[in-house]
C-alpha cells in the first residue's frame, strides 16, 4: 500500500506541476497583447509607435517596407502580421484601393466600414474588412492566394503631404480584435473623431 500511496503523491505532482506552467504560459500571452509596453519605430519619413511584443521580420518582396509579426493573445490563435507598403505615387486611387481590396475577400458573407481621419501631418482613410479573405501567396504578379475564413484586414492610407504609406493589418478576428486599438494607436488615429469616407463600389 506504501508504494501505491508513493505512486499517487508522484503522479499528483507532475499533474500540479504541468498545470502550473500552462497557466504560466497563458498568463504571459496575456500579459504580452495587453502590458501596453510600446516603442518608436522609424521607416523612411514615417515613425510608428507600435506595441513592443510586435516582432519585425525580413520583408518578403521587394514592394515591402517593413513586415511586423503579432503574437496572439493564446498560444492555440495564429499569429497577426503587419505589413507596409510605399509605392511613391504609382498604388492607384483611395477609391480603387478600397475597391481592390473588397475584391481580395469573397463576396457571401463579408462585411467593411471604411472610415476618415485627421493627423497632425495630414490624414488617413481606415479600410476594415471581414470575411473570408483571399490572401495572396508570393509575388502579386502570380495572382496565387489561399483562402482564410473569419478573417479580418484594416488597411490604412496614411496621407503625409504630398506622399503616401499604406499599413495592412491582417489576420483571424478573434486576434485583430484583441490588437486592432494597438494599431491605431501606432499612427495616431482616432476612432472618436473618424468620419465615413464615401465611395461607390
Amino acid at each position: 500500500m506504501k508504494s501505491a500511496f508513493k505512486i499517487d503523491n508522484w503522479l499528483l505532482t507532475i499533474f500540479s506541476c504541468a498545470l502550473l506552467m500552462v497557466i504560466a504560459v497563458s498568463s504571459s500571452a496575456t500579459l504580452r497583447a495587453e502590458d501596453g509596453a510600446t516603442k518608436k519605430v522609424t521607416i523612411k519619413e514615417l515613425t510608428l509607435e507600435l506595441p513592443e511584443s510586435w516582432m519585425k521580420r525580413e520583408t518578403s518582396n521587394q514592394f515591402r517596407l517593413a513586415e511586423f509579426e503579432i503574437p496572439a493573445p493564446k498560444a492555440d490563435q495564429e499569429n497577426a502580421e503587419l505589413v507596409l507598403f510605399h509605392f511613391q505615387g504609382a498604388a492607384g486611387t483611395t477609391d480603387a484601393n478600397i475597391k481592390r481590396w473588397i475584391s481580395q475577400f469573397e463576396e457571401k458573407g463579408t462585411s467593411f466600414n471604411v472610415k476618415q481621419g485627421k493627423l497632425d501631418s495630414g490624414s488617413y482613410v481606415w479600410v476594415d474588412i471581414s470575411g473570408t479573405y483571399k490572401k495572396p501567396v508570393g509575388p502579386p504578379i502570380l495572382g496565387r492566394f489561399e483562402k482564410m475564413e473569419d478573417a479580418r484586414v484594416v488597411s490604412v492610407i496614411l496621407n503625409t503631404g504630398d506622399d503616401a504609406y499604406y499599413l495592412k493589418l491582417s489576420g483571424k478576428q478573434e486576434v485583430i480584435k484583441e490588437v486592432i486599438d494597438g494599431f491605431r494607436k501606432s499612427f495616431g488615429g482616432n476612432a472618436e473623431t473618424e468620419t465615413d469616407y464615401e465611395f461607390e463600389i
